[in-house]
């Protein structure tokens, strides 16, 4: 079921779905729209026949379609009438779309302010469930209509046939699934059951053989399941557990790439430097993100200060704090500037962010900010320090930072949050985006412009990764 936000003017408006609509024999769509309060409105199909939308509140109508036929209908409500669709029904053998980017962006729905789940790669020929306008749905997924090729292309029929596995000594883990076409690959991560499971939708087995590497430790079994949708391959690691993974496609497998644990070695010596000292930061890689920037200021207080130089100057504390521990700190910026270049669109800049993350072999991604509010009367009392993970590996190290650092700057309210970001979802280590309190309050913005709070928060989410690490290693 499709299910869409609507808004209320005062005469007929659609607000869902727009555009080009296609849908499957029997699938309902929920109509919704605005218009003049009491006043009946209905959808008229192109056969004639009237169905009459329900009224919420304040101008708010919607029914339940299914019964599609082909063509425009029309909404209407008195003189006024706008079009549905047109729609297309679904019969038969279902069109076909080939994936023409790679890493094509993949939603839990039809827009951008959806979810975004594991990337397409390019080469990929979809089966087409149901479009919305611009989106189209495949499996659990939608993907933009600029991102593909649409064409009577031939189906994908991926076969596991073999699974390769290889470890390096520092800890990461290369599985090759062997598949010969690419699929639609999603991955589900449960670090408390120490799994991790590759689903492969419209994949099937056959005669699979697994080669496990010389005295396996990160991947210690494989399991294989399949059912009409789809073939799985679930992991069971080893005691280092989950650190984080990369996904991608090299014809004719696909390569599942695990992240080496921050602390290499924890399970069989030698241990790293900063093990069993007390000082569990020496040796480490961690990637400080000073968010926004450059052409982006960020938020603004209300006696004008820019989140983009608190982000700043945080990073730049914490870049002490930690190499005076023992580690190596990449910085994504130390001056006040974009770090892609300043026309780019958001999502190339966040991604150069990530790509330095990567390339200087990063640990650990902690990106910094301020947090702020929209609804200024809410946004003058709001306060808390709030820190976002998106992948289940991350958790932990968000739950960590989460009260050294509002203990440190006097907070009495903290919390670890779930979020799908860009810089914590494209990471492969594990990723925080730390909102470290809120500048739309002028209380807490006069706090944070004291010369302390500076240093007191760097030293806080210093003690936070030092914790996170200590638990992590273990007695």
């Amino acid at each position: 079921m499709l299910v869409l936000l609507l808004l209320a003017p005062l005469r007929a408006e659609l607000k869902g779905p727009e555009g080009e609509l296609w849908v499957r024999p029997g699938e309902v769509v929920p109509i919704q729209a605005t218009g003049a309060p009491g006043e009946p409105m209905k959808l008229v199909a192109p056969d004639g026949q009237v169905i009459p939308l329900v009224e919420g509140p304040a101008g708010r109508f919607s029914v339940e379609v299914n019964g599609w036929r082909n063509g425009s209908y029309r909404l209407q409500q008195g003189q006024q009438h706008t079009t549905v669709g047109p729609v297309r029904v679904l019969s038969g053998r279902l069109p076909t779309a080939r994936v023409t980017r790679a890493n094509a962006i993949y939603r839990s729905g039809p827009g951008e302010e959806y979810d975004r789940l594991d990337p397409l790669p390019a080469g990929l020929t979809l089966g087409l469930e149901a479009r919305q306008h611009d989106w189209l749905r495949s499996g659990p997924g939608w993907v933009a209509l600029k991102d593909v090729q649409l064409g009577s292309f031939p189906p994908s029929r991926p076969r596991l046939t073999n699974i390769r596995m290889s470890e390096s000594p520092e800890g990461r883990a290369v599985l090759r699934l062997r598949l010969g076409e690419p699929v639609a690959c999603q991955v589900d991560s449960r670090p408390e059951q120490g799994e991790l499971t590759v689903r492969l939708p419209g994949a099937g087995l056959t005669m699979v053989e697994v080669a496990y590497g010389p005295e396996p430790r990160r991947v210690r079994a494989v399991q294989l399941a399949s059912t009409p949708e789809e073939a799985r391959v679930r992991l069971t690691l080893g005691p280092e557990g989950n650190w984080g993974y990369q996904v991608r496609w090299e014809a004719p497998d696909l390569v599942l790439d695990l992240t080496p644990p921050p602390h290499r070695g924890w399970s069989n010596p030698p241990r790293p430097a900063g093990a069993g000292t007390g000082r569990p930061l020496v040796g480490l890689v961690i990637a400080l993100d000073a968010g926004h920037g450059g052409s982006d200021s960020g938020a603004v207080g209300l006696n004008g200060t820019c989140e983009k130089d608190l982000n700043l100057a945080l990073a730049l504390a914490l870049k002490q704090e930690l190499e005076r521990e023992g580690a190596r700190v990449i910085m994504t910026r130390e001056t006040d500037r974009d770090v892609a270049d300043p026309e780019a669109p958001a999502e190339e800049e966040l991604a150069a962010r990530v790509r330095l993350a990567e390339e200087g072999g990063a640990n650990l991604f902690v990106s910094l900010h301020h947090n702020a509010m929209a609804d200024v009367e809410k946004g003058r009392k709001a306060h808390g320090v709030h820190i976002y993970s998106y992948r289940p590996h991350s958790r932990a190290l968000a739950e960590a930072l989460a009260h050294p650092l509002a203990a440190a700057i006097g907070e009495s309210e903290w919390m670890a949050l779930w979020r799908s970001f860009h810089v914590t979802r494209q990471s492969s280590m594990p990723a925080v985006l730390v909102e470290a309190n809120f500048l739309s309050n002028p209380e807490v913005e006069a706090r944070m412009g004291r010369e302390d709070y500076i240093p007191q928060a760097a030293r806080g989410l210093k003690d936070g990764l030092e914790a996170f690490l200590r638990a992590a290693a273990g007695p």
